[in-house]
Order: C-alpha cells, then structure tokens, then sequence
C-alpha cells in the first residue's frame, strides 16, 4: 500500500475510532434512528465530517458534503432509520438509510459488495450509507465521461439517484429531469432554513470532479467496516 493511501488510512482513524467496533454485521435498524432534533444534527455534522475528510484525504468531489448534507434532507431528514414505504412489500430492495439508497444499486459486483444484498439493512449504518453513495457518485460520472468526454455535474448526479438513464438530459428536456431539479433546489432552500446550513444553490452546476477516488476497498478499511 503506498504512503499516501497509508496516510489517509491513519487520518481516518479517528473517525474509525470514534464509532467504535468495527462494523461489519447486521446492527438492528434501531441502533441508528435519529429520535430527537439533536440526533439528526449529529448526523447531519457525521455527513459533512466524512465528506470533508474524503474530499481533503483524496483531493476528490470537493462539494461532496454539500450534495449529500440536501439528499439525506430531502431523502431521510437525516434519520438514518429512515425507509421508503415499499419495504412493506419490498423488504430486500425499498430505499432506505440518509441518503434513500436502494440495495441493488449500492452492493453490486462493480464495487465487490455483491455479496451484502441479502443484507440490505447494512445501508441503515451511515458508514456504509456513505461508502456505497460515493462510489456511486463516481460510477455516475465516469460513466458520463466514458460515453460524452463530459463531467456529471451535480444537477445530473441527483437524476442518476432516481433514473441512471436520465443523467445524460444535461438540457433538462425531459420532466422527470425538471423535477428532479425542483426537488433537489427545494432540499437546499429547506436544509439552509431548518438546520441553519449555508450551501450555495449554484453548486449543482459545477462538474463533480471524481478523479482521485481511492477504490472500494480503501473506503472500507478507511471507515471501519468489513468486506464480504
């Protein structure tokens, strides 16, 4: 392992350290739900906290923080408990956890977490949450440079969430895409007024900037949780 992934290992250490035992299991869905304001600020700040440790550690998706401080807002209200209504008839594969994140699209063969989508409550642990939305965020804008010669913006990453086949509507031609801005402008207005944040609407514009992403395996290790 090379020095510089050494270093960013050991600075995440304190953010391992800080969460205690190693995570790998099944934690009840209890464990993590935000029962008081003062609990979903705590993790409003352990979004931001491991955003910014990412963007500094790997010089990465510096406006990460602010893209998923809206999404768990608009998805979650930053209850990690949190689960779309469908899991009564969908348990294995609802949206769920801060960032509203369906299991098949977090543990898949292309980051080698295939093997956790028979334990799809795992996204309700903000670490895994976090692991699996950033590499999402760099599948979604590899794939658009791979097929455009383009940057994903963050507009078009929102749309990639909801419909990976919409994140190429760049023109907003299409209603889904138009409301997904909507929706996604409303969370920012609504998270700088109910939780006293200061995130510039305009940052949905500026390109995501994902080179530099170290690798699933890096991630993991890094927060303190356990491969398949």
């Amino acid at each position: 392992m090379d020095p510089i992934t050494l270093a960013a290992l050991a600075a995440a250490g304190l953010l391992v350290l800080s969460g205690g035992k190693r995570s790998g299991g099944s934690a009840p869905v209890e464990k993590f739900r935000a029962k008081t304001r003062a609990d979903r600020i705590k993790y409003l700040d352990e979004i931001r906290s491991m955003s910014t440790w990412y963007s500094n550690t790997f010089g990465s998706m510096p406006y990460l923080a602010d893209y998923l401080t809206v999404v768990a807002y608009i998805e979650s209200r930053f209850n990690p408990a949190a689960a779309n209504p469908e899991i009564k008839r969908n348990p294995m594969n609802a949206a769920r956890g801060l960032f509203g994140q369906r299991p098949q699209y977090m543990f898949k063969e292309e980051n080698g977490l295939e093997a956790l989508k028979s334990r799809p409550n795992l996204i309700h642990n903000p670490k895994w949450a976090f692991v699996t939305a950033v590499f999402h965020i760099w599948d979604a804008d590899r794939t658009v440079i791979r097929q455009t010669n383009r940057e994903a913006d963050w507009a078009s990453i929102r749309r990639w969430w909801g419909y990976p086949s919409k994140i190429y509507d760049f023109d907003l031609l299409e209603e889904f895409s138009q409301r997904s801005l909507a929706n996604l402008q409303d969370g920012i207005a609504g998270v700088n007024s109910d939780y006293g944040t200061d995130i510039d609407p305009n940052f949905v514009w500026i390109p995501v900037e994902s080179a530099g992403y170290p690798g699933m395996d890096v991630m993991i290790k890094a927060f303190g949780l356990k491969k398949p």
